[in-house]
């Protein structure tokens, strides 16, 4: 009862939108609770004396089943203020109580050194799961150190070795990417979207749904389950045709994003979208969602976020008056790990060939480096001729090109710097193939027909003609 206890508990706390769901499964694991406080009750009237399992692992008496009634006691009480006080805040704190209240029964009933020890390291691995569950890292850090020291007494007496597997797999996550190479190649291709739908068993007959997205091609669906491993599998990751989504949707989940982008801030004009997207997280957190005056503030945020509003909302909200857009006054690229984030979101690397009589197979090679955004994030594209001393910047439309063609620019400047701050994803493959026809043109074979016919392949299969 204890187990099924906690697993209603983690369905509740996952549902973070709908307070009156968590409400009720809360109340449903202070039934099962109250059953085997029950259960322990008449278990005290049978048992007269003391009863052994196991080989005497296991001894149960009436003292240790009034612990159990204690211990049972006591977490219906925070069951109750959790339930019907949860202006209190106490959500996580009763899963965390039933879980070592269910290793304190097996601790109060187990009559073995070893085996105590044994039940200690397992809470503490646990320990460990919870707090990866509910992406606390510094308690996840806090666990890990003490799990270490319960192996370490562990060792000293028994004299056997535990390794934690799931503390190496966090580590090799933490390894894939650098913290500012996410919030580059968020700032190249990821989105944060409020979106309203109508539902009519609200209040409001308005439901609020707060989603972080990173859209990218299908080519790149593996490097979306690394970025999903970064942030500690939080999300859902979905396919359809070309296209390759990560989705992060509910407060406890979005907590994580915004603990990011805090520590490691975005730096394109997209950091006025996520202040906004930050100030709706805040009101929903509040429950203020749940209120026409709380959903009029959202809406208003709304507004000024991404494209504005749909045709529906502005009927649906007459009275908008949109939010003052942030400043984003910071564009200056300050970690290259940013910069290889976000070329791998937003650069491109071309081989083109045009004709030319001043060469003697009649076509000349131009090899490109280039990133393209949009004409609000202008300050940012011209501080990259800065950041790489190198390359032009070139307007078409509402656009600009930042480009560097100057081969010594190519190979002294742009090479070196991906090559010690490595492109990710797909795109990396078109790296990788670019850096070939750099060092053709490099030992001037692109001048003979085979260096030529080479270089051509390897422009046939870049970019959109990747298969």
């Amino acid at each position: 009862m204890i187990i099924l206890t906690i697993l209603f508990l983690l369905f509740s706390n996952s549902v973070t939108l709908r307070r009156d769901l968590s409400i009720l499964f809360n109340r449903i694991a202070i039934i099962a609770l109250i059953y085997s406080t029950l259960h322990e009750i008449a278990s005290l009237t049978i048992l007269s004396k003391s009863i052994s399992l196991h080989g005497g692992l296991l001894h149960v008496t009436n003292i240790t089943q009034i612990f159990h009634v204690f211990i049972f006691f006591t977490s219906i009480l925070i069951l109750e203020l959790t339930s019907f006080y949860f202006h209190f805040k106490m959500r996580d704190y009763p899963l965390i109580l039933l879980f070592i209240v269910s290793g304190s029964i097996f601790l109060i009933s187990i009559n073995d050194l070893v085996s105590i020890f044994i039940l200690i390291e397992l809470q503490n691995y646990g320990w460990y799961l919870l707090s990866v569950i509910y992406r606390n890292y510094e308690l996840s850090t806090t666990e890990g150190i003490r799990n270490l020291r319960v192996k370490i007494l562990f060792n000293q007496i028994s004299k056997v070795r535990f390794y934690s597997i799931l503390t190496a797999k966090k580590t090799q996550t933490q390894l894939i990417f650098k913290p500012r190479f996410i919030t580059g190649f968020t700032d190249a291709e990821a989105c944060f979207s409020i979106n309203i739908y109508r539902k009519n068993r609200y209040k409001t007959g308005w439901t609020v749904q707060p989603r972080f997205i990173i859209e990218v091609n299908q080519k790149d669906l593996d490097l979306l389950y690394k970025i999903k491993a970064f942030f500690g599998g939080i999300g859902s990751i979905t396919s359809r045709k070309n296209v390759a989504i990560f989705s992060v949707s509910g407060i406890k989940d979005l907590t994580v994003i915004i603990n990011h982008f805090d520590k490691y801030p975005l730096i394109t004009k997209k950091q006025a979208d996520y202040l906004l997207f930050k100030m709706a997280i805040d009101l929903i957190d509040n429950n203020e969602h749940l209120s026409m005056e709380g959903l009029q503030k959202i809406v208003n945020i709304r507004a000024s976020m991404n494209k504005g509003l749909s045709n529906e909302l502005k009927v649906a909200f007459p009275k908008i008056i949109p939010i003052d857009r942030p400043s984003v006054l910071n564009c200056k690229i300050q970690d290259p790990s940013w910069l290889a984030g976000f070329t791998s979101g937003e650069g491109c690397f071309f081989v083109n060939i045009i004709n030319s009589s001043s060469y003697r197979q009649g076509f000349q090679v131009l090899l490109v480096f280039q990133i393209t955004q949009h004409i609000r994030d202008e300050q940012l594209i011209r501080s990259l001729i800065e950041y790489l001393n190198c390359g032009n910047i070139y307007k078409r439309q509402d656009v600009y090109d930042f480009k560097v063609t100057k081969y010594s620019d190519l190979t002294n400047k742009i090479l070196p710097f991906f090559n010690n701050y490595p492109i990710q994803g797909n795109k990396s493959r078109d790296y990788q193939d670019w850096c070939r026809a750099v060092e053709i043109v490099k030992s001037k074979d692109h001048l003979t027909k085979e260096g030529l016919d080479n270089i051509i392949k390897i422009k046939a299969g870049m970019n959109r003609n990747r298969s």
